[in-house]
C-alpha cells in the first residue's frame, strides 16, 4: 500500500465539542459513566503523550456490500520501528476513525450513516510474529488472526502480538480507550499493523449524503429510522436458506445454542438464532462480498473507499510499574466469544435477536432480557497458552497456581440506537455498588454492544477510574470485599421501537500480567434488559431485529 500523508484538510469532526482537549486525534470529550467524586465532568485523557498513526489499506465496495477480511498488513512508522527494536512499547490507549482520503490527505471523518463498522480485530505485531501472507485477504475470521512467528517469539515473557478490540463496533471512534495509569498493553519489537474489519457500506446510493437508501424486504427497521437496515445484516432473498439440509448458500448453520439454560437462556426461550428455520439475520447473511439488497434490487454502480486512521499513545515498558493487561470475551450464548486457543468454550456464532413486542405494549415495559450465567475459570486455557504469541493467553494453571482471586480494572457499557443512553446498573452479586464502567458514545445507528470487565490483582473489585492531576486515567481502589460470586445486570433502555441489539454480544475481559484470576467457583451472570422508556418517538412500533 502507497503511504498516506497524515495531514488534515478541512476535516470535519465526529462531534462539536469545542472543549475537547488538545492532542487527541478525534475532536470529542472523552467521559465515564461512573467517575470518582470530582471527576464527573472531567475530559478523560491518555497517560502517554507519545503517540504515532496509522491508515488501514482501503476499504472498496459498493452500497449494501459488506467487507470482512484480512487486510495486508501496514509497516509502522520507521522511527516506531527502530525507537522499539528489541525492546517492548507499552501501549496505554488508542484512538479510532473512519475516514476518506484525498490526494493523500486525510479530508473527512465519515459518518456511520455512509460506512458502518460491524466490528473488527485490530492488532500490533512484532518483528518475531507477523501475519502471513496467505493471510492477506482471508475472509470471514472471527477474533483469531493467522501468525507466523519465529524462533524469537518463544521463551521470553513479553507478547509478540496483541490486540486491541474494545467496544470494536460503530461506537468504537467516541468511546474512550485510555487504560488507567499503570495498566498497558505490551508488545515486543512491534513492527506492523493488521486490520480485519467488518465494514457495510450504507452510503445512500442518490448521491445526496443524507440518511437513507434501498432496503431488502427482510430489513427490520421502521419507517423513518434514522439508521439502515441493511446495517442489521437481513438475509436477504439473495441468500439459499436450505432449512432440511440445514445450510446457508451451502455452509452449515451450526449456531450451537447452549442446551443448559443456566449457561444461556436463548435456546430454551426460542431464539430465532438459534433455529434456521427462524434465522432472519446476522452473520451467517453478512460475510464478505455479500450484498445485503434482495436478488431483484441492482446493487449500485459507485464504489465508495474508506480509511481507518489509528492512533496509538505508547512508552518504554517498565516491568516495576507496569501491569499487563488481555481482554477476555463471554457471548450470552452461552461460549467464549474471544478466547484463548484451546479453551474448549470458543465459539464463532455470537449473536441474538431481540424479539418483537407484543402490539400496544408501552414502551416502559418493552423489554427483552438475556442471561448468561459462567465462571471465570470458562474463558481461560485450561492446558496453557503462550503469552509471547497468543493475544487472548489466559492460563488456567498459572490462575490457580497464584491462588486466584479477581480485581476489576474496567469494564465498558453497551450504546443504543442514534446515542440514546442507556439505564445501566451493573451490580455485583456479593455486594451493592456498581462496576466501573464507561459510557461510550456515538451517533448513527448504534445498540447494545458488549459489557467489558478488565480484571488485574492490583485493583479490588469496586473500583472507580479518577485521572492523576496531570492527565490520563489512574485507578483508586475502593475497601476491598469478598469477590467469589459475581452478578451482572445490564438493563437496556431504549425509544420505543427496539430496533437492534447491537453487533457483538456482552463481553468480559480480565487481566494477566500478574495473572491472578477469579476462583474457580467464582460465578457470574449477566442479565440484559431493553427498556424503550427514555425520550423519544413514543409511539414507534416494536420491531424484531437480532444481535450478532
Amino acid at each position: 500500500m502507497a503511504s498516506v500523508a497524515l495531514t488534515l484538510a478541512s476535516t470535519v469532526p465526529l462531534a462539536v465539542q469545542p472543549s475537547a482537549p488538545s492532542g487527541q486525534m478525534n475532536n470529542i470529550v472523552y467521559r465515564i459513566a461512573n467517575p470518582a467524586p470530582g471527576y464527573e465532568t472531567h475530559a478523560f485523557g491518555f497517560a502517554s503523550s507519545a503517540s504515532f498513526e496509522v491508515l488501514s489499506p482501503p476499504i472498496r465496495s459498493r452500497y449494501s456490500e459488506v467487507v470482512w477480511r484480512t487486510l495486508a498488513p501496514v509497516p509502522l512508522p520507521p522511527d516506531i520501528i527502530a525507537q522499539y527494536n528489541s525492546s517492548v512499547m507499552a501501549v496505554t490507549g488508542w484512538e479510532v476513525d473512519t475516514v476518506r482520503v484525498t490526494n493523500g490527505t486525510i479530508t473527512e471523518s465519515v459518518p456511520a450513516y455512509q460506512s458502518y463498522n460491524h466490528h473488527y480485530t485490530a492488532q500490533l505485531r512484532g518483528a518475531a510474529s507477523r501475519l502471513p501472507a496467505w493471510a492477506v485477504g482471508v475472509p470471514n475470521l472471527r477474533y483469531a488472526l493467522p501468525a507466523e512467528t519465529s524462533p524469537a517469539a518463544q521463551g521470553r515473557p513479553q507478547p509478540t502480538v496483541q490486540s486491541f478490540n474494545e467496544h470494536n463496533g460503530n461506537e468504537a471512534r467516541q468511546s474512550y480507550h485510555g487504560l488507567p495509569t499503570g495498566y498497558v498493553q505490551p508488545v515486543e519489537s512491534p513492527v506492523e499493523f493488521v486490520f480485519n474489519p467488518m465494514q457495510i457500506n450504507t452510503l445512500n446510493p442518490d448521491g445526496s449524503g443524507t440518511r437513507g437508501g434501498p432496503l431488502p424486504r427482510a430489513s427490520a427497521a421502521p419507517a423513518g429510522a434514522s439508521y439502515s437496515g441493511i446495517l442489521e445484516c437481513p438475509c436477504s432473498s439473495r441468500r439459499n436458506i436450505d432449512v432440511a439440509a440445514g445450510t446457508i448458500d451451502g455452509s452449515p448453520f451450526n449456531p450451537r445454542c447452549a442446551t443448559d439454560p443456566q449457561v444461556s437462556d436463548l435456546l430454551i426461550n426460542k431464539n430465532p438464532t438459534c433455529d434456521i428455520a427462524t434465522y432472519v439475520g446476522g452473520m451467517e447473511c453478512c460475510k464478505d462480498g455479500m450484498a445485503l439488497l434482495d436478488a431483484e434490487q441492482d446493487i449500485p454502480p459507485h464504489v465508495d473507499e474508506v480509511y481507518f486512521r489509528w492512533r496509538f499513545y505508547h512508552e518504554r515498558f517498565d516491568a516495576a510499574k507496569h501491569t499487563s493487561l488481555i481482554h477476555l470475551e463471554w457471548a450470552v450464548n452461552g461460549c467464549d466469544s474471544g478466547g484463548p486457543s484451546g479453551n474448549p468454550h470458543n465459539c464463532a456464532h455470537i449473536e441474538f435477536d431481540v424479539p418483537k413486542a407484543p402490539a400496544g405494549t408501552p414502551p416502559q415495559q418493552a423489554v427483552a432480557t438475556v442471561t448468561s450465567h459462567f465462571q471465570v475459570k470458562d474463558m481461560l486455557s485450561p492446558n496453557g497458552c503462550s503469552v509471547r504469541t497468543d493475544p487472548y493467553c489466559a492460563d488456567a494453571t498459572v490462575a490457580a497456581a497464584r491462588g486466584g482471586g479477581v480485581a476489576l480494572v474496567m469494564a465498558g457499557g453497551p450504546l443504543p440506537l442514534a446515542g440514546v443512553p442507556l439505564a445501566r446498573a451493573v451490580q455485583r452479586r456479593d455486594r451493592r455498588a456498581p462496576l466501573p464502567h464507561l459510557a461510550p458514545h456515538g451517533h448513527g445507528r448504534q445498540a447494545l454492544r458488549r459489557v467489558w470487565l478488565h480484571m488485574a490483582p492490583a485493583v479490588p473489585v469496586g473500583a472507580r477510574v479518577a485521572p492523576p492531576p496531570a492527565a490520563g486515567a489512574a485507578t483508586r481502589p475502593a475497601p476491598p470485599g469478598r469477590q467469589a460470586r459475581k452478578r451482572l445486570c445490564v438493563p437496556l433502555r431504549r425509544d420505543g421501537h427496539l430496533p437492534n441489539a447491537g453487533d457483538l454480544p456482552p463481553r468480559v475481559l480480565i487481566a494477566t500480567g500478574r495473572h491472578r484470576h477469579g476462583p474457580p467457583s467464582a460465578r457470574l451472570s449477566i442479565c440484559l434488559g431493553r427498556r424503550s422508556s427514555l425520550p423519544g418517538p413514543p409511539a414507534a412500533p416494536a420491531v424484531s431485529s437480532h444481535a450478532t
